[in-house]
C-alpha cells in the first residue's frame, strides 16, 4: 500500500468539501501540485516531477473540519484514526493542529493510499494569531478550494528555514515548482478579477528580512520577482 497521496487520489474529499460549503483550503505540498498540474506545461511537469505526492494531507481549518473529513472517510471505507490535537510549544497563539491518519480498507475504497490529514487553524509566518483573521487568498482551483501561491511561497520558505538540513529536499523542490507557476499563477488570477497584491507583498515583505531567503538565484528568482511585480502593477 503507497504511503502517500496526490491531489488525484483525494479528488472525491476535495469536491465534497467544496461542494459541502466547508470552510476549508488546501496547503502544503499537495496544493502545491495542485497549481502545478494546472498551470505547468507538460515539459515543466516531467522536469519538475508533477505529480506532487505526500504523506500528508495539508489544510488551513478548523475542529468541525476534522470531524466532516473523518464523517466522509469513514463513510467511504476509509480507516481513520482517532483526532489527535497538538499545540506548538511557544506558538500556542497560533491555535490547534489536528492530525488523523488514514488507510482504505477493502477493495476498492474512494482513497487508496494511506497517509495523515494535518488541519492547521494558523499556518506559521503567513498567519497571525488564532485571534485575528488569517492571511492569504483562498481561489477555487479545479473544484478545490486552494491558498494562493504566493502565500504557498511563504508558508514552504518557512518549514525549509526550520528544518533539519536532511529533511529539506521536498520543501526545496516545492519553491522550484511555486517559482515556476507563479507568472502563470498571478495571470490566471488577475483574469478572474482577483488581486493578489497583499499576498506578493506579503512574500515580498518576508523575503525582505532577510531570514527567510530564497534557497536559489537564477531563473527562479525571475520568475518570482516577475510574478510579484505584475500583482503590484495591476492594483494601480
Amino acid at each position: 500500500m503507497r504511503r502517500e497521496v496526490a491531489v488525484q487520489d483525494l479528488r472525491a474529499l476535495l469536491e465534497y468539501l467544496t461542494a459541502s460549503n466547508a470552510q476549508y483550503a488546501l496547503a502544503g505540498g499537495l496544493a502545491v501540485g495542485l497549481w502545478a498540474e494546472h498551470l505547468l506545461t507538460d515539459d515543466q511537469k516531467e522536469r519538475l516531477k508533477i505529480p506532487v505526492y505526500s504523506e500528508d494531507v495539508d489544510f488551513r481549518g478548523y475542529r468541525f473540519l476534522a470531524d466532516g473529513i473523518k464523517a466522509w472517510m469513514s463513510a467511504n471505507g476509509i480507516e481513520m484514526g482517532q483526532i489527535s490535537v497538538a499545540v506548538r510549544k511557544g506558538a500556542e497563539s497560533m491555535g490547534r493542529i489536528f492530525n488523523m491518519p488514514f488507510r482504505p480498507l477493502g477493495d476498492s475504497p474512494a482513497i487508496t493510499a494511506a497517509a495523515t490529514v494535518e488541519i492547521l487553524e494558523r499556518l506559521p509566518l503567513l498567519d497571525p494569531g488564532i485571534e485575528i483573521p488569517p492571511n492569504g487568498s483562498v481561489l477555487l482551483l479545479a473544484g478545490v478550494q486552494v491558498l494562493d501561491p504566493f502565500s504557498l511561497m511563504v508558508c514552504k520558505l518557512h518549514a525549509f528555514h526550520t528544518r533539519p538540513k536532511n529533511e529539506q529536499g521536498s520543501d526545496l523542490e516545492h519553491l522550484k515548482i511555486l517559482s515556476a507557476l507563479l507568472p502563470a499563477a498571478e495571470k490566471l488570477s488577475r483574469s478572474r478579477g482577483v488581486s493578489l497584491k497583499a499576498d506578493a507583498e506579503r512574500l515580498c515583505a518576508v523575503l525582505a528580512t532577510g531570514d527567510f531567503p530564497l534557497p536559489f538565484a537564477g531563473c527562479e528568482e525571475k520568475w518570482i520577482n516577475q510574478a510579484i511585480e505584475a500583482a503590484m502593477r495591476a492594483a494601480n
